[in-house]
């Protein structure tokens, strides 16, 4: 194992690149992209520490299928496709970390799919306001780095005119609260399709 530590900015590899190791983030955030063969962008996901990325090389992936770059400074392990091999086949505690870790993500992008199939810009939007505070605690609100509005508009799948439109709305709601960073807060919620979690069940048992 390797460990780096890379700072705001920098990007851990690019699309196309040789695809030979995988990543865990001791700490920091990176976030994930990819570009068509249009140009077109899109932020497939935002992860934080404890968790793996670039393990699809343990899978036949031979190039990068996406960019990932750090959001913060972060500390990272690189380990290189032959030794994580080498570790799944002879340690049981490492493939379930790994394994854990990764039907997590699995997970995450599931509910985005769902996501994109039954809500609205609008309500993707909230959705995605809400995972980046994690609002899982007792808090009114949660702080959140200010975002770009072309890159929210990467996370949702729709316009950066949508993205403002839908931010001011929130705003006059009272759901945010944006000058510089971003207050989220619980009520943004009401926006959500309540029985959504019903829909991925269908989803998965399809």
């Amino acid at each position: 194992m390797t460990i780096c530590k890379p700072k705001a900015g920098a990007v851990i590899y690019a699309q196309g690149d040789p695809a030979d190791g995988l990543y865990y983030i001791n700490d920091g955030q990176v976030r994930i992209k990819v570009v068509s063969p249009q140009g077109k962008v899109a932020i497939m996901a935002t992860l934080d520490a404890d968790s793996f990325f670039g393990e699809t090389c343990l899978l036949g992936e031979n190039t990068r299928v996406a960019t990932v770059a750090c959001l913060t400074d972060c500390v990272l392990t690189r380990l290189t496709k032959s030794d994580a091999i080498r570790a799944l086949q002879s340690d049981p505690r490492f493939a379930e970390f790994l394994l854990i870790r990764t039907m997590r993500r699995l997970r995450r992008l599931r509910a985005r799919l769902v996501s994109h199939l039954f809500e609205t810009g609008e309500q993707r939007l909230a959705r995605i306001l809400l995972i980046l505070a994690n609002h899982g605690t007792n808090r009114d609100d949660v702080i959140i780095p200010r975002l770009d509005q072309e890159e929210l508009a990467q996370m949702v799948g729709t316009t950066r005119a949508r993205i403002s439109y839908f931010m001011n709305k929130f705003r006059d709601l009272g759901y945010i609260d944006y000058n510089g960073n971003i207050a989220v807060r619980r009520s943004l919620s009401s926006v959500l399709v309540p029985d959504l979690s019903n829909a991925e069940d269908a989803i998965e048992s399809a």
